[in-house]
């Protein structure tokens, strides 16, 4: 059976496309005949070969992205130290 999203030719009894998942509906019995030939669609446009979207990307300079990371463990340690204060029970492993 051949795929009418993507063209790959499928097990006759499968539900679904083994490429692109497409679902099959056996609502009307199997054309006899010739096949219709399938559309050409440029290898630009078929979505599981299409590079991901390019920007330009920026990231942070040096001084910024450690900041970022003091300001990211500050966080954490009061977190962690309202954990550890909430629950003073507990063990230094965290199990009772």
């Amino acid at each position: 059976m051949r795929c009418s999203s993507c063209g790959r030719d499928n097990p006759t009894d499968a539900a679904f496309c083994a490429n692109c998942g497409f679902a099959f509906t056996f609502a009307s019995p199997p054309h006899e005949g010739p096949t219709p030939p399938l559309p050409v669609v440029p290898s630009a446009l078929v979505p599981s070969q299409a590079p991901a979207a390019t920007f330009p990307r920026t990231y942070a300079g040096f001084w910024i992205r450690l900041v970022a990371a003091i300001v990211d463990s500050l966080i954490l340690g009061v977190v962690n130290g309202f954990i550890s204060f909430a629950s003073p029970a507990l063990p230094l492993g965290g199990t009772a």
